[in-house]
């Protein structure tokens, strides 16, 4: 029996409202629900005016609710924050349309739901007989179009501050999108006001003359963790993982990094300059397209002053994320592709299935050149990069009935990469601490994978799926170094620049005090005074992010 759109569906009706009705009354406001309604408002003029049909244009405002919905669905799954106008420049920039495309299930499932759904309007258009007369249809649409333009741009003047305030929680998604645009890049500084006075830099000594500067190798491990982190697993049922107690690593702990599941240039953007992404606010999620370009000092342009040449190897293509951009911003000198030394492909695409034996094994080839002058290699793994799919035969056994099916069988696939470049890893350790010319090494996890573990987690530390390792290995050290608890991914480069002894430049002199004092913790520091004085030192007195 054909179903009669013009007749009425009480319960098609009903399943519109209802999702309406439940994502606009999401920490609801005065001005959220404004800017939301007057969005829909100038998208349902729009459509009307296109198809002169009420109903139709109700059901595609529907869609691209549906469709905005779910985008919001994926980045609160992976990244575990929320959608905002400034994703879409990441989203809509081609080359990282092959990242997305590298979760085909998930990508699959959205597409076809949106399809049906565009399927279903598009026939209701044909059935639909309530088209309005031609002047009913221009002042219908052309009043909805500026009530809600005007609407949309009155709730943006009068709710975006308030809105900033409290964007961590978020409204709804139409809100968000709403809230978060047009927003000039604006240095941290505006939000970082303290009457408290930072602490002069403690003094750190310099370069000995007498001796060569170490060459550096900075790697990040792709998603990489400990997974004896995590609750409700049978320690005897996993691997034995050596790369996180490795006997080659000078340094080795827990790392507090700024992103879950995702956004590899957050942790990228720590690591080379030392600042926090959250702090850019609503920009957080895009630095590597905005705020890299106000930094004021940075790990390689240190680096660079003393002599040394800055080396990338990647499996990325140049494009991806906006990182060639941002990188040449940092100072790197050469960047290359790991199709340049030998994988086979493009080396304007990215490489997915690149094993990290591999990787390292194409950074010890650059490392073994013969070059005039210290260097410092950047390189990045992928091979541990999501998705996980799901292994039917597994040695992972439970302890928890927190512990979904699923997930346990996700979390097998992801143990087995981990056990696949552990070998690599600490061999690569050794080659560092053997190897002739002085050397310093130090490999990071960017962020956890998104396995959202329903169990939780073996920490006492809060937000403990923001927490991954460290390691660090210096042939001109021997034995273990004692480090604090946590070390926050900020601090990195400070303490490169200080065990190279190079100049390290106020801002760097000021973070490894910050360092100090507060026990390698940034956003964690239990002396808020202290670290509002730090943020009110590098941003508004030394105007590091100008």
């Amino acid at each position: 029996m054909r179903f009669k759109f013009l007749k009425g569906s009480f319960f098609l009706w009903s399943l519109v409202v209802l999702f309406w009705a439940l994502d606009l009354t999401y920490r609801t406001s005065l001005w959220t629900i404004v800017g939301a309604l007057s969005v829909m408002s100038t998208i349902f003029g729009l459509f009307l005016l296109l198809t002169g049909k009420w109903r139709t244009s109700l059901l595609w405002l529907t869609i691209v609710g549906v469709a905005l919905y779910l985008l919001n669905l994926g980045k609160r799954l992976f990244w575990k924050d929320r959608l905002k106008f400034e994703d879409f420049t990441v989203f809509t920039d081609p080359t990282n349309f092959e990242t997305v495309f590298h979760y085909p299930l998930e990508c699959g499932l959205a597409t076809l739901l949106l399809i049906g759904l565009i399927f279903f309007c598009i026939k209701s258009f044909y059935v639909d007989k309530t088209k309005l007369t031609v002047m009913n249809r221009l002042t219908i649409a052309t009043l909805s179009i500026i009530v809600g333009v005007w609407g949309a741009y009155y709730a943006l003047q009068n709710g975006q501050q308030k809105w900033m305030e409290n964007m961590r929680k978020g409204s709804n998604v139409i809100a968000n999108i709403l809230m978060s645009s047009k927003l000039q890049y604006t240095s941290p500084a505006s939000l970082m006001v303290s009457g408290e006075k930072f602490p002069t830099p403690m003094d750190h000594i310099g370069k000995d003359l007498s001796k060569p500067l170490s060459d550096i190798v900075l790697i990040l491990q792709e998603s990489t963790m400990d997974p004896r982190s995590l609750k409700g697993i049978d320690p005897e049922s996993l691997p034995t993982l050596t790369m996180f107690n490795s006997p080659y690593a000078t340094q080795q702990g827990a790392l507090r990094v700024h992103t879950y599941g995702g956004g590899t240039w957050r942790s990228e953007f720590s690591a080379l300059t030392g600042l926090s992404s959250s702090d850019f606010g609503v920009l957080a999620g895009s630095v590597f397209y905005s705020a890299v370009f106000h930094v004021q000092d940075s790990l390689w342009s240190r680096l660079k002053r003393a002599g040394y040449k800055i080396i990338i190897v990647t499996p990325f293509a140049e494009g991806s994320y906006n990182s060639g951009k941002a990188y040449h911003q940092l100072g790197v000198d050469e960047m290359i592709h790991v199709a340049d030394l030998g994988w086979p492909g493009s080396n304007r695409k990215n490489v997915w299935d690149i094993p990290t034996s591999e990787l390292l094994a194409m950074v010890r080839k650059v490392m073994e050149r013969d070059h005039s002058g210290p260097i410092a290699v950047y390189a990045l793994t992928m091979r541990e990069h999501g998705p996980y799919p799901a292994q039917k035969n597994h040695s992972l056994r439970a302890t928890e009935s927190k512990v979904d099916v699923g997930q346990l069988a996700s979390l097998a696939e992801y143990v087995d990469r981990l056990k696949s470049a552990d070998k690599a890893v600490v061999e690569f350790d050794q080659w560092i601490q053997q190897r002739a010319r002085p050397t310093v090494m130090v490999r990071f996890g960017d962020h956890q994978p998104a396995l959202s573990w329903k169990a939780g987690q073996n920490s006492s530390e809060i937000n403990p799926e923001y927490i991954t390792n460290y390691a660090l290995v210096d042939n001109q050290v021997q034995g273990k170094e004692t480090i604090p608890a946590l070390t926050d991914i900020i601090f990195l480069p400070s303490l490169i620049l200080k065990r190279i002894g190079v100049e390290m430049g106020d801002f760097y002199k000021t973070a490894l005090t910050m360092y100090e004092l507060c026990d390698g913790r940034y956003q964690d520091c239990s002396d808020k005074r202290l670290l509002k004085a730090f943020q009110n030192e590098i941003y508004v007195n030394q105007r590091i992010a100008e």
